[in-house]
């Protein structure tokens, strides 16, 4: 159970939304996410269940609490198209979930992306291949990563049942949320992100090789990277899975003039 937050920390709110076909494994990883619970028995969501997750971050100087209101949607076909714009309005993350075993769900992926940036328009996306414990289905990898490149999502291998890469999946979308809430749309650059820029002209470099070079948390990283990509001085050339099964995104340096450091 999270503290009595310091009077300097920000508070911040935000909806998060698991949006994927019927028996991807929604419920399961909000369960496990909220209270470090599992159950097997399958029963669908009728409607959308609310559930609520503070998380403390430390973003550069500042502390944020995160309140994450998380909306698992039921992804019934004949009311889904219904509803699907009262889920997605005013969300500022939203998690495409797919069965990693399971091609079909797989292929639904850029259906409900198409949709979240429709109706959400630039929330943070990730996408999340669940199941990982049941193994992978042909190309589902493959599949899932395309996805997640083409709308510059980040992609987690993930099990609900195991706990693989959950806490990973939302608190990195929370660290999303809060830079995108708190970066300046324009203005210069602090020096961990003048270096990320810096190192990713010398040669493409990957997530994990940034947050090593800046020594900064990987989730840290893959947030400040999405900003200097909003912000066009990075871009995303692929997209692929660490070994662990978080994503591992490839950044170059687009060639933008670099701006004056921050003080």
């Amino acid at each position: 159970m999270q503290g009595t937050a310091d009077p300097g920390t920000l508070e911040v709110r935000a909806k998060v939304v698991l949006v994927g076909d019927a028996g991807v494994g929604k419920t399961s990883l909000v369960r496990r996410y909220v209270w470090n619970d599992f159950v097997d028995d399958y029963l669908m969501t009728l409607g959308v269940v609310l559930a609520k997750q503070t998380v403390d971050l430390a973003l550069e100087e500042r502390s944020i609490r995160m309140t994450m209101v998380l909306w698992d949607t039921m992804s019934d076909p004949v009311l889904a198209e219904t509803l699907r714009e009262a889920y997605l309005r005013d969300a500022r993350g939203v998690l495409v979930v797919c069965d990693a075993s399971v091609q079909g769900t797989v292929s639904s992926v850029r259906p409900w992306i198409t949709a979240a940036r429709r109706v959400a328009g630039t929330a943070a996306l990730a996408v999340v291949l669940n199941k990982s414990d049941l193994g992978l289905a042909t190309n589902a990898k493959e599949g899932a990563l395309r996805a997640g490149l083409e709308a510059r999502a980040p992609t987690y291998l993930a099990s609900a049942k195991t706990g693989e890469n959950v806490r990973d999946a939302f608190e990195d979308m929370a660290l999303r949320i809060a830079t995108r809430s708190l970066a300046p749309p324009d203005g210069p650059l602090d020096g961990a992100s003048l270096g990320m820029v810096i190192d990713a002209s010398v040669r493409p470099r990957s997530l994990q090789e940034l947050a090593l070079a800046t020594q900064l948390p990987e989730g840290a990283s893959l947030a400040r990277g999405e900003a200097l990509v909003d912000r066009g001085y990075l871009r995303i050339t692929s997209m692929d899975l660490a070994p662990d099964g978080r994503p591992s995104p490839t950044f170059t340096a687009t060639g933008k003039s670099f701006p004056q450091l921050a003080s």
